[in-house]
């Protein structure tokens, strides 16, 4: 009987402490619900002292953006631009407006934050024809003003999100690379990857009458680089490399070379715009070969014409 009414007492205890677990719970699961909102919030990560200093742009948004350092024609001396594109084409027949920047100088510190991307709806009835479309800002920035400033560090912004660059600055070139000491939550500015160089966040200073000549009809292979340097050597031009120290091609095909026309022999006033972007002919290579044919050997000579353009937007 003893260990009847035992079993019954540790049930009883059992059934109490159930119960007012139960109860706790269920007020615990109550004030939460009070407390949240009908969907989840987005926390933003602990921001460290230098973010606390740092602008407030806008709400954060999940986007990603492309960068390259480019040149422009129109551009002045020492001037070259940071231009930004979103990470992927729009294809649609909408226009879209306010993919822009707001500039801040900090210390050493160069702030950029990219403004939202808005759609406008279409306009009445009017047919909707679809197009590819890739929103784009350039950011014009001077040497001097960068120099003068001593800014050494390049912050990205979109939203509440940063990325950061070292920014290496001299009077030759202008670069930009990720800081290794500043881990971002979000990769929301990346390079842009070009097929024509590896590096497209690297911009050299070029001189006045820059330009990349190449010989289209001229066979690549081990003799194309000394032929064409005699064709400079003959021509009162000067490799870029000489100008420059520690210069190199950025380009992928090295087929095309830089020199300076320093006596301005191709008379780039009198060129059309858009054979200086595309190329024109500025001479001519008198190249000899021996062919064998029925009656012997012979030699051939045959004329190659070198061509020269401006330097363009990634070159």
């Amino acid at each position: 009987m003893a260990r009847f009414l035992a079993s019954r007492l540790i049930l009883l205890v059992a059934f109490c402490l159930f119960a007012a677990f139960a109860n706790f719970a269920s007020e615990a699961r109550a004030d939460i619900m009070l407390n949240s909102t009908s969907s989840l919030q987005y926390e933003a990560p602990q921001e460290s002292a230098e973010d606390k200093d740092a602008p407030m742009f806008w709400a954060s948004q999940n986007a990603g953006n492309v960068i390259a350092l480019v040149r422009k024609p129109d551009l002045a001396e020492g001037e070259f631009v940071l231009r930004f594109t979103t990470a992927d084409s729009i294809n649609s027949c909408q226009e879209f407006t306010g993919y822009d920047y707001l500039t801040n100088y900090r210390f050493q510190i160069l702030e950029v934050g990219i403004t939202p991307l808005s759609i406008a709806p279409p306009k009445g009835n009017q047919a909707c024809i679809k197009k590819p479309v890739t929103p784009a800002s350039d950011l014009v920035l001077n040497r001097t003003e960068l120099l003068e400033k001593d800014i050494t560090t390049v912050s990205l912004y979109y939203g509440t999100d940063r990325n950061q660059f070292v920014l290496t600055l001299n009077d030759s070139f202008v670069s930009l690379d990720p800081d290794p000491l500043h881990k971002a939550r979000l990769e929301l500015f990346t390079p842009q990857s070009l097929s024509m160089r590896q590096d497209s966040l690297l911009f050299w200073f070029y001189p006045q009458n820059t330009y990349l000549i190449w010989a289209p009809d001229l066979e690549y292979d081990r003799n194309y680089a000394a032929t064409l340097d005699d064709y400079i050597q003959k021509n009162g031009l000067k490799r870029l490399s000489d100008e420059i120290r520690g210069f190199e091609s950025p380009l992928n095909d090295k087929r095309f070379v830089y020199v300076v026309d320093a006596n301005d022999r191709f008379k780039r006033e009198s060129i059309r715009a858009e054979r200086l972007e595309n190329g024109f002919e500025i001479g001519h290579m008198s190249m000899t070969k021996e062919e064998y044919g029925l009656h012997g050997p012979k030699t051939v000579t045959t004329k190659i014409s070198v061509l020269a353009k401006i330097p363009g937007l990634y070159d």
